[in-house]
Parts: structure tokens; sequence; C-alpha cells
């Protein structure tokens, strides 16, 4: 017979959250603050971010960085540009700092987090990679198409067409979405799809 216990639901949901849990997830599945703050005291679980914890005994890894970035921001919120792009595979490194957006009414502080804030998002350009609220590899491209240059854009381009995560056409939609005031990005965007054929 398994034994239903709170450890039990939490581990259940850290399992499927690279190692980590909110304050108010784990008060959801019947932890109290007390016994979160036990947790911690005993070694079990340690603060990475305001209200998120990590289970110890899980290695720390950058996907684990990425998604208490985004949990510490709240509902709504999702990794995005370049860190977007390389959850997705694109080919790049890791970028040194997470970068989050989130509601426009929210303003978070964290000095190894690069924020963004916006309204012009659904949800459905929201997916989940690798477990993290993830923007789409298409909004992605569009949000980064003014830090590289064409080949590069280009080579994105290439890269998630090539593993079947978009198609040309879906990239080429995001050119008409981008801000009236980004017509340079919006240039380098079309060009790049050019290049990449």
């Amino acid at each position: 017979m398994v034994v239903d216990t709170v450890d039990r639901r939490v581990a259940e949901l850290c399992s499927r959250q690279w190692g980590l849990v909110t304050l108010a997830q784990a008060r959801s599945l019947g932890m109290t603050i007390h016994q979160v703050e036990h947790r911690c005291t005993k070694g079990l679980l340690e603060p990475v971010r305001r209200a998120v914890y990590r289970v110890t005994a899980v290695p720390p890894s950058a996907e684990q960085s990425v998604l208490a970035a985004v949990l510490s921001a709240g509902r709504g919120a999702f990794a995005s540009h370049e860190t977007a792009c390389w959850l997705f595979g694109l080919p790049l490194a890791m970028p040194d700092r997470v970068e989050v957006t989130t509601p426009p009414d929210r303003r978070l502080r964290a000095t190894d987090v690069v924020w963004h804030r916006s309204a012009a998002i659904s949800r459905a350009e929201i997916v989940v990679v690798r477990a993290i609220p993830t923007c789409s590899i298409e909004r992605a491209i569009g949000d980064v198409s003014a830090r590289y240059d064409i080949d590069a854009l280009a080579g994105f381009v290439a890269a998630a067409v090539d593993r079947g995560l978009t198609t040309h056409a879906r990239v080429a939609r995001v050119v008409t979405i981008l801000a009236p005031t980004r017509v340079r990005d919006r240039d380098r965007l079309r060009r790049a799809l050019e290049v990449a054929g």
C-alpha cells in the first residue's frame, strides 16, 4: 500500500519541475510554511529565489535556473528571448542572464535575470519546453532579431525548420506582428528568411 503524504506529493511535483517547488505549490499540496522552513533547516530544501525552493538532492542545472526565475515571476511568466532560443536548442550558448517575460503589471528585480514585460502575447504563443513555460520559437526568433546579424538569424530559422520546430511561413507571420517601431528588426528578419530559403 502506498501512503499519500505531503512529502510524497511535493516530491512528485518536484520530479516534473527540475527539483523545484514554490511556496504556493507546497501549501496547495498540504505543506505548511513551518514545514517548508523545517525542511530548509534540515537541508532537504534550499531557497533559490523568492518563494521558490530546490530539493537539495537534485543537482543544479541551467534548466533549473530558468524555471526558478519563471516560477518566481508568478502566473503568466515565461522564458523568452535568447533563453527561449537556447531551450529550443538553437545554435547559441546558454545566455549569462536568464530572460523572462511577464504580464505588463508586474515589476520584478533580480540582477541575474533580464525582465521583459508584454501584453502583446497570447496564451497560444506560450508552450512548454523542457518542462518550462516558454514563448513560441517564432516569437523567440522575432524577439532576438535586433541582436543578431542576418546570417545568424538565418541560421536560427534554418535550425528551427530543420528540427521540425516551425516553418518559414510561421516565422514570416512574426514579422507582421513585430511592433511598428521595430521596422529595422522586421526588415532584418525578412532578409534572414530569404537567406534561410
